[in-house]
């Protein structure tokens, strides 16, 4: 599979008129849990299980600070976020997020920074992009 840039990635929150400037973005993935099912009659190797339930781990935004439109993501807070991945046919993803940790930096003339780690609430939702 060819790789390709991520410039181009856009996140929209609670269908939000500003834009977020994003610097880097990152979403660590999915997971289920692994059942051990080994027992007693069990010979040779440990037997192991999926689990049914997916954990749908963090996205984690870097943007450049906009204390006006930055107000509605403080943590605790939740919405309803739209990823577009560039260059993507297959590439919207839309679900629920609860902010879970935001920072901050205040760089001494430069632009400030904002770090927002987002939990997913739900299963997030692939679709094809518009």
């Amino acid at each position: 599979m060819p790789a390709d840039v991520g410039t181009g990635l856009g996140v929209t929150w609670n269908s939000s008129t500003f834009a977020m400037e994003i610097l880097g973005a990152g979403w660590d993935g999915e997971e289920v849990p692994i059942i051990d099912t080994t027992h007693m009659l069990t010979t040779t190797a440990r037997t192991k299980m999926a689990g049914d339930l997916r954990e749908e781990g963090t996205f984690d935004v870097e943007c450049h600070l906009s204390p006006t439109a930055s107000a509605s993501l403080r943590a605790g807070s939740t919405g309803t976020v739209v990823i577009e991945v560039p260059y993507s046919t297959n590439g919207k993803i839309t679900g629920g997020l609860i902010v879970q940790r935001v920072n901050y930096t205040f760089p001494l003339e430069d632009k400030m920074i904002c770090g927002l780690t987002m939990a997913w609430a739900g299963a997030a939702a692939w679709s094809a992009t518009t």
